[in-house]
């Protein structure tokens, strides 16, 4: 997602593309700019993820969703963290919406995958999801979130 409220396909994404993403300081849609763009990998077998509003995001590799009920980022290929019943955070009309997962589906076939991450806030929303990648997911440890995905000792780690 943009930041103009357009949908570009992660392939096509540049430096110079101002990126829609969740600020985890203050809650919210923020911009940011990509910092790092991984392009045109390959895998021979990827997941897809439905949700219970029809929605879904086909994910490669270890990505991370923000999961809503644990208030952390979850590798959804780890099947001890990410499962069907796992609610996530989608946003819908710039704010927070949770749904939940109702059939996971592991596809073998193979493509290519492509991994964005935003300065500052290192996260993308894509098909609506607050995504991220393995790394970024490391968060975790330094931070706790609260209910609405905003961290709760970023003044007292950042110190």
């Amino acid at each position: 997602m943009l930041a103009n409220g357009n949908y570009k396909n992660i392939e096509d994404i540049e430096y110079t593309d101002l990126l829609a993403v969740y600020d985890h300081l203050n809650g919210g849609i923020t911009y940011v700019y990509p910092i790092w763009i991984e392009k045109g990998g390959t895998t021979s077998i990827y997941e897809k993820i439905t949700f219970d509003d029809g929605s879904y995001i086909k994910v490669a590799g270890k990505h991370c969703l923000f999961d809503c009920e644990k208030n952390k980022y979850v590798d959804v290929s780890n099947k001890d963290e990410f499962n069907v019943g796992s609610k996530v955070y989608k946003v819908e009309n710039n704010k927070l919406k949770k749904v939940e997962a109702i059939k996971i589906e592991y596809i073998e076939e193979t493509v290519k995958y492509y991994d964005v991450l935003s300065t500052t806030h290192y996260n993308v929303i894509a098909n609506d999801f607050i995504t991220t990648d393995i790394i970024t997911q490391y968060a975790n440890i330094l931070y706790d979130f609260d209910d609405k995905a905003v961290f709760k000792n970023f003044d007292k780690v950042s110190k």
